[in-house]
């Protein structure tokens, strides 16, 4: 299974140039992120207790894709210059 799936991802791989996977996947990371901070806000609006846990609870996913967002912003620019 494994070799299956990696020989599928290496397909995938040199299928596409490199600027459509990296511009595929800004755009997924991008969406997400604007997806769970809309999320996060929606529920602190609602208030309450269980609210501020599911709240928190996102910054689970947040925090990494925070991070992943201002990589491809950093490689964007780089780019540019």
């Amino acid at each position: 299974m494994s070799s299956t799936l990696t020989q599928i991802t290496f397909a995938a791989m040199i299928a596409h140039a490199y600027d459509t996977l990296a511009t595929v996947f800004g755009v997924i990371i991008v969406l997400l992120l604007i997806v769970l901070l809309v999320q996060k806000e929606a529920l602190r609006a609602w208030g309450g207790a269980r609210a501020e846990r599911w709240a928190r609870a996102l910054n689970v996913a947040i925090i990494p894709l925070l991070f992943a967002f201002a990589v491809i912003i950093l490689m964007r620019l780089a780019a540019l210059l």
